[in-house]
């Protein structure tokens, strides 16, 4: 795999930040613990200085778990558009500080009010918490949208692996419930198939970042059940995909994921939707958290202001 070279040094940091082992190696613990080194540790390592905000505010809302954290960012010259983020880990790691340059950057370059959001991470609990989790906060934020100052009739949904699958589901629930309206959807490296194996899962079993072993331990972590595999709720490919929303979807050439995404573009096309696909060349899962490693970073950071501000 011809990874550009600051990539490697971002992949000798993920080894060193979790004791050299895949994500497979380790304990739901460790691998929160070790995602959250390099993501918030060393955030301005890997991102830079992070986008300054009007303003940031934490909230809870009401949830079956319990109160449930959402983190709202205003840009500093925001429009009335909002975006309900889910980040990404598998469905077991993750959060919404390790998100928060990744969110940040997004407010800035679309100029939207993005309200990411902590749901529930499995072993403690699997499927289907998360996707309950992401439609209370998306009736949530609909419902707030005036006190956050947000057109409700302007919502996109977006989300990084795991989130892209997350915001992915709800975009298909709520025009199945009856809304909220979403007006576009942003899907980042995400997977959306779980119910057969896709070539680039063999062709990058070794791949940088995010393995195919590592990507069977995360599933198997979020779908102990074999037959939850074929829920559209976890497989969004094999639902209904007529009548949704814009959607931006962008891969990642050295990542095992790469082909549920593109093969989610392309059902999406087929239904009859409007979508952009975008390949990036040379990079890994997660390349667009890399902002200072990842020379391509940039031009998906803007690719996406262009996609969420229009």
């Amino acid at each position: 795999m011809n990874l550009e070279w600051r990539l490697r040094l971002a992949l000798w940091l993920l080894r060193r930040s979790g004791g050299g082992r895949h994500i497979n190696e380790l304990t739901p613990e460790e691998a929160r613990t070790a995602l959250r080194r390099l993501t918030v540790d060393r955030s301005t390592a890997l991102h830079g200085k992070p986008r300054p905000m009007a303003n940031v505010r934490d909230v809870e809302a009401p949830a079956p778990g319990g109160p449930m954290h959402i983190r709202i960012y205003w840009p500093m010259q925001p429009s009335s558009a909002g975006l309900v983020y889910f980040h990404g880990g598998g469905f077991v790691t993750g959060g919404i500080d390790e998100a928060d340059a990744h969110c940040r950057r997004i407010a800035a370059e679309s100029g939207r009010i993005v309200c990411s959001v902590a749901y529930r991470l499995a072993p403690e609990h699997p499927f289907p918490a998360a996707v309950e989790d992401a439609g209370v906060a998306l009736d949530w934020v609909a419902e707030q949208a005036d006190s956050l100052g947000i057109d409700r009739n302007a919502i996109a949904v977006a989300g990084d692996s795991a989130g892209a699958t997350l915001a992915a589901v709800v975009t298909r629930l709520a025009r199945d419930a009856g809304g909220p309206a979403i007006e576009r959807q942003l899907l980042v490296y995400g997977g959306f198939d779980e119910s057969r194996v896709y070539p680039s899962a063999v062709e990058m079993a070794g791949a940088p970042i995010l393995n195919a072993a590592d990507v069977a331990w995360c599933v198997g972590q979020y779908l102990p059940a074999e037959q939850d595999r074929l829920d559209p709720r976890a497989s969004p490919l094999l639902g209904d995909l007529h009548g949704l929303p814009p959607a931006l979807v962008i891969v990642a050439e050295y990542d095992p994921l790469r082909d549920e995404g593109e093969a989610y573009a392309d059902a999406l096309r087929a239904a009859g939707n409007e979508v952009e696909l975008r390949r990036f060349a040379r990079q890994p899962h997660g390349f667009l958290l890399m902002g200072r490693l990842s020379s391509q970073s940039g031009r998906a950071y803007s690719m996406i202001g262009r996609f969420l501000g229009r």
